[in-house]
């Protein structure tokens, strides 16, 4: 599969899954709300959860602007996707580390999993984003067939003298009178 491809459907992948995420997130947090006046110790979880929703916008939009970097053979765009991807990956190793050891076999199967899959989807894209930094990603159909307007890099304008009368012409000293 075509890494620009693979990038589209991660991109969209993450954009609904980003979605339905948040609108979890939004549920539970409504539900947590209209419960607050029976327990009074949600607050940390509320602002969590408020955090999260924040993560999730922006993770969404830079999906999006991922989706755009792509198509558009942009690589300023995709860029983001690719720093705050390796981000979250260095988080969930340090995660595993921290927390792995008190962990029971199928939760430390499951983030070792999560680890994985993460590192298996950012990769492809991380390389599609370095060689179009790069320029060895080949350019879209429309950037190899697009032709400047006529004149955008014409050469100056020649005078209107031949290149014969301009090699006859002599450079003449002013007389001393």
């Amino acid at each position: 599969m075509d890494r620009s491809l693979f990038a589209i459907i991660i991109a969209i992948i993450s954009c609904i899954a980003y979605i339905a995420v948040g609108g979890l997130t939004i549920g539970d947090l409504l539900f947590l709300i209209e419960h607050q006046k029976e327990v009074n110790s949600y607050g940390t979880v509320l602002a969590l959860m408020c955090v999260s929703l924040v993560f999730y916008l922006a993770m969404f939009l830079i999906s999006l602007i991922m989706l755009v970097g792509v198509k558009k053979r942009r690589p300023e765009l995709i860029g983001p996707w690719v720093v705050l991807g390796a981000i979250g990956i260095i988080c969930s190793i340090l995660n595993f580390f921290v927390t792995g050891i008190r962990q029971p076999t199928m939760e430390l199967m499951a983030s070792l999993i999560y680890i994985a899959l993460s590192c298996l989807v950012w990769y492809p894209i991380y390389k599609l984003w370095h060689d179009m930094r790069n320029g060895s990603f080949p350019l879209s159909r429309e950037q190899q067939e697009y032709q400047p307007p006529p004149g955008y890099y014409a050469p100056p304008p020649v005078s209107p003298t031949t290149e014969e009368n301009q090699n006859e012409r002599v450079v003449e000293a002013p007389q001393k009178e």
